[in-house]
């Protein structure tokens, strides 16, 4: 598991609560946003997600899964959630989210 060091944690905080969203998520929060979000939403524990382990919609999984393998790893979570710091918070933080609802994808892929 990846650790976040205090500053990225409280630099990304604060510029969530500040409404910023010109800030750049540091690659280390989103290491840990993807890993966070597999752990919690991978079922059979293979360190993948497929369509069944997410309630995304069949476009959004498809524009996701990047290389066409019918799994979305941490590579590809990463992608979706750059530039999205409030999904990322909401990860780290513990709140919950809900994908389609806080558009993990919807920034990086389109609309869901």
């Amino acid at each position: 598991m990846t650790k976040i060091t205090a500053a990225n944690y409280c630099a990304l905080t604060s510029s969530y609560l500040s409404g910023s969203s010109e800030t750049a998520v540091p690659d280390s929060l989103l290491k840990a946003a993807s890993q966070k979000y597999i752990k919690e939403n991978d079922a059979n524990k293979d360190g993948v997600l497929t369509k069944d382990e997410v309630k995304w919609s069949a476009e959004a999984f498809d524009k996701a899964d990047v290389n066409k393998d019918g799994h979305v790893d941490e590579g590809e979570i990463k992608a979706t959630l750059t530039n999205n710091e409030s999904t990322v918070y909401r990860l780290l933080s513990g709140k919950s989210v809900k994908l389609q609802k806080y558009s993990l994808i919807k920034s990086a892929l389109g609309s869901i």
